[in-house]
C-alpha cells in the first residue's frame, strides 16, 4: 500500500494551485484535525469553479498517522 503525502501549508498562508497538476485536482489535509478533502478546480465561462469532497478513508489514515506521531513525540 502506498502512503499519501500532503503539501504543508500553514494557517493563513497563500497557496498557489498549479494548473496541470493531477488534472486540476489536489488532496488537502487539515493540519489540526486531519480531515482530507479533494479539491477540484475548473474554469467555465470565464469563471473559476471549485468542488470539494471529503475522503473518509484518507481521513482515517491521516488521523491514524497523526495519532502515531503524537505517541512518539508527546509535547
Amino acid at each position: 500500500m502506498s502512503r499519501s503525502t500532503y503539501e504543508q501549508v500553514h494557517d493563513g498562508e497563500w497557496w498557489l494551485f498549479q494548473e496541470g497538476r493531477s488534472n486540476r485536482r489536489c488532496k488537502i489535509a487539515c493540519c489540526d484535525c486531519g480531515l482530507v478533502h479533494v479539491f477540484r478546480i475548473r474554469i467555465r465561462k470565464g469563471r473559476v469553479e471549485m468542488q470539494v469532497n471529503r475522503l473518509p478513508h484518507a481521513t482515517g489514515g491521516r488521523r491514524a498517522s497523526m495519532a502515531a506521531e503524537k505517541r512518539r513525540d508527546p509535547r
